[in-house]
């Protein structure tokens, strides 16, 4: 982080931007932030010091269930860089360019919408119905809650819902998550719901459900919504823990107890958890979870993902560091994303192999020998093959003339984009040390020769095909095969081909093959009329 001046200032906004008015705009702002500094000052002296929030929830990539009480398992090698930060690493701040000692710590904070005959009875045992006459409990028995809507009363709700409109920007369309005529609201994303409870739930109740009821929503929506607001007033916060108190009393009377589970009851504690750690948003898990998508997306060998995921965060890294002195040197590339990203490709070699190089002259530093082996590049000549066989699948180029369709290649590269294309040559790179597999492909071009029609995804492999960034590793590449409509069309329908394992060829384990792994073509099946070329 501290490699980048622009993300090296921001992570010491904090120490220049106090709340001057009593507030709260930030965790700086908060209880157990003026704790910490009290308790560790010199910690706090440093404003470039860490400190995180652990969030241990959404993602777990490397088993079918959850860890469970084996969680301290996983989390021991986070601790053990805990402990190592504590102590201080030397780091070099881009911003001020000067080294110093980065110290951390870690912020520490320690069938239920229905009511029916069962629920009330349960009202009975706990003595809730005293106030009732014997005779009218029977009947009461029979009938709905006061919260209960009748289908005129549903379609009036969803309808409001369905006719509002909402700046951009505020939240998705809840229109098309409204069913009127089912009586049901589907789709809805995490936001909506946050949205809903917060403003939306008690305009639309409004003059349809007894005032009692709508009384107790009301103030547990203004609980939510004052509480979700990016200034908090710590005074305030302490009125909010009162006023949720009786709030949740108001909705005893009218809900039942199923309704109150472990989720209404912490309700009581979020307006002091707020008065400890600060404003909700910096706490929210919308931009964790939106995060792990994007790691996620990053596995390519589900045999080893954990491995995936680190390769191509560091690849990611690595290229974003580029970027960020590039934009440093060259005003137009902050503004011509096009500009940058040309500039990129035709410098980043020759900065990668000046990096390494400059780290290796450091006491300090250790490159691994792949490393040095790849920035200084392959051999002048290269072995091209007309099949090859990996990750459990057989791969020929177009022009290889075999029965079978194995020039088919698909890759994800993000989670976002998918290409499709052929495969013209097969090449095996040698660096020296090891040997590397990559793949030169004609790819469909991702605007105008790919569509999904019926369910389908189709395919152009006769117009438009490109040829930027022609190249791909052999082993990040999945096998696909496509059908054609008839010999005038120049779609082809995009089928998935599952690998095939070839047993009986033990190097071709998933586990073995990561993106950067040895691959020895002397021990692969490859097709026996190879050639050499340059």
């Amino acid at each position: 982080m501290f490699l980048s001046a622009s993300v090296s200032e921001q992570l010491t906004w904090h120490s220049s931007h106090h709340s001057q008015d009593g507030k709260m705009r930030h965790p700086v702002d908060s209880v157990c932030w003026s704790s910490i500094d009290k308790k560790y000052p010199t910690f706090a002296s440093n404003p470039r010091n860490l400190r995180f929030g652990l969030a241990t929830d959404g993602f777990n990539p490397f088993s079918p269930k959850q860890p469970g009480n084996d969680i301290d398992v996983y989390l021991q090698p986070l601790i053990d860089d805990l402990k190592l930060l504590w102590d201080g690493v030397d780091m070099y701040d881009a911003y001020s360019k000067a080294m110093f000692n980065l110290r951390d710590t870690i912020l520490d904070v320690k069938g239920k919408s229905k009511i029916g005959a069962a629920s009330r009875r349960d009202l009975e045992l706990q003595e809730l119905m005293e106030d009732v006459p014997v005779e009218a409990r029977e009947d009461m028995l029979d009938s709905s809650g006061p919260y209960t809507l009748t289908k005129p009363e549903k379609a009036k709700f969803l309808w409001r819902l369905w006719m509002q409109r909402f700046p951009d920007g505020y939240c998705s369309n809840i229109e098309n998550c409204i069913k009127i005529k089912d009586s049901k609201i589907l789709g809805l994303k995490s936001h909506d719901h946050h949205v809903l409870m917060q403003q939306l739930l008690s305009v639309a109740v409004k003059g349809i459900l007894p005032e009692g009821v709508r009384k107790s929503l009301f103030r547990l929506s203004s609980f939510f919504h004052e509480l979700c607001q990016r200034v908090l007033d710590k005074k305030r916060l302490e009125e909010l823990e009162d006023e949720i108190v009786e709030t949740l009393c108001l909705l005893e009377r009218y809900f039942p107890p199923s309704f109150f589970s472990i989720m209404i009851h912490l309700t009581i504690h979020i307006a002091r958890e707020a008065k400890l750690c600060g404003s909700v948003h910096y706490r929210w898990m919308y931009p964790f979870e939106r995060y792990m998508k994007v790691l996620k997306g990053y596995v390519r060998n589900r045999a080893a993902p954990e491995g995936s995921i680190a390769e191509n965060y560091l690849a990611d890294e690595c290229v974003r560091v580029h970027k960020e002195e590039l934009r440093c040197s060259d005003q137009r590339l902050i503004t011509d994303s096009n500009l940058l990203e040309k500039v990129h490709l035709e410098n980043f070699v020759e900065w990668l192999k000046a990096k390494i190089k400059l780290e290796a002259d450091s006491t300090s530093f250790e490159s691994s020998e792949m490393l040095h082996y790849l920035v200084k590049g392959p051999r002048r000549y290269a072995m091209s093959h007309s099949g090859f066989i990996i990750n459990g699948n057989r791969f020929h180029t177009k022009e290889a003339n075999v029965s079978t369709q194995d020039y088919g290649v698909h890759i994800e590269a993000d989670t976002l984009s998918n290409y499709y294309g052929i495969i013209k040559h097969i090449l095996v790179l040698d660096f020296y040390k090891f040997r590397l597999a990559v793949f030169l492909c004609d790819w469909a071009n991702m605007t105008s020769g790919v569509k999904k029609v019926d369910g389908f995804t189709l395919v152009n492999l006769h117009e438009g095909l490109s040829k930027k960034d022609p190249f791909i590793l052999a082993s990040h590449a999945k096998q696909v095969f496509y059908s054609r409509d008839n010999e005038k069309s120049s779609w082809y329908v995009m089928l998935k081909a599952p690998p095939r394992g070839f047993d009986d060829l033990e190097q071709f384990d998933e586990k073995f093959y990561g993106s950067f792994v040895d691959q020895q073509p002397s021990a692969l099946d490859i097709d026996n009329d190879d050639e050499v070329e340059s």
